[in-house]
């Protein structure tokens, strides 16, 4: 739980290790060059759509941090 009292939650998506290792690297490439947060662009769903992206991984193309996590598909 954290300061708006929400309750917060996480999901598993099953992946192979090759999808992995791909996202893993994107993830590592970003981290060395973050950029200039902008809400509509370059901003925490947008990094993580871009990781499940080059996995292979469809994901939401909304900007909002609750429907895009509520999308995503677990198992």
């Amino acid at each position: 739980q954290f300061d708006s009292g929400e309750q917060q939650s996480c999901k598993t998506v099953s992946t192979t290790p090759e999808q992995d290792s791909k996202m893993l690297a994107k993830m590592f490439s970003v981290q060395s060059n973050t950029g200039t947060y902008t809400l509509t662009g370059n901003n925490c769903v947008n990094f993580v759509r871009e990781v499940l992206k080059v996995g292979g991984i469809t994901s939401s193309e909304t900007i909002r941090p609750k429907p895009f996590f509520k999308a995503i598909n677990s198992g």
